[in-house]
């Protein structure tokens, strides 16, 4: 596990590649521009070089950069973090490798002016870097938050103007309209109503 912070991995990340004067801009002290410089110089050569062992880039960045053998290790487990794993660095470097060749066949075959060649060149670099299909959306759900809802009366929130006093109004309507004597109704079947309505249509007619 990376001991440093992800604040600190993304900010070298950031500017693992900016200008001098990128660098300066994103607010980087001119100590920290030199490491960053430094990291970059073997990053690519790790990159370049997949298979190094770690004991090797220990022995490069000391030799080449002045560093105690600390200070090395530091530069290590940030290269580890920027890398990922040497494993993803390796197909990388191979895609890469593959695509430059592609692009070199294509220029000789242009120079030979063989136009099968050239098509097959460009097929094969269209299917590899599958350029026929939409980019994946990196879609990063942890940073979603349910949104939150607040419950209230207030009618404004939608739009509409609030009646004063509102509170008071209902309870003086309820207490209005409100009566502690409640009488029973008596009510009647339906089926007991449609009888009695057949029965009054045939006495109607006699």
């Amino acid at each position: 596990m990376s001991a440093f912070s992800n604040a600190v991995i993304e900010r070298i990340r950031l500017n693992l590649f900016a200008t001098p004067g990128e660098m300066a801009d994103n607010g980087l002290t001119p100590d920290e521009q030199t490491r960053i410089l430094q990291l970059r110089d073997v990053y690519n050569h790790w990159i370049a070089y997949p298979t190094t062992r770690e004991r090797d880039i220990l022995e490069l960045i000391e030799t080449r950069y002045g560093h105690s053998r600390q200070v090395a290790y530091k530069y290590v487990a940030l290269l580890r973090s920027l890398l990922a794993d040497l494993g993803k660095v390796s197909k990388d470097y191979i895609r890469f490798q593959f695509n430059e060749m592609i692009r070199d066949a294509y220029d000789e075959a242009k120079k030979a002016g063989n136009i099968e060649a050239m098509v097959k060149a460009l097929g094969q670099y269209a299917k590899y870097n599958q350029l026929d299909k939409e980019d994946v959306l990196d879609t990063r759900w942890e940073t979603l938050k349910p949104q939150q809802f607040v419950m209230t009366d207030d009618p404004s929130v939608i739009g509409f103007k609030p009646i004063p006093n509102i509170r008071e109004k209902i309870k003086a309507t309820i207490h209005k309209y409100w009566d502690d004597h409640i009488e029973d109704v008596r009510y009647v079947e339906a089926d007991t109503v449609n009888e009695l309505m057949r029965e009054g249509a045939g006495n109607g007619k006699r």
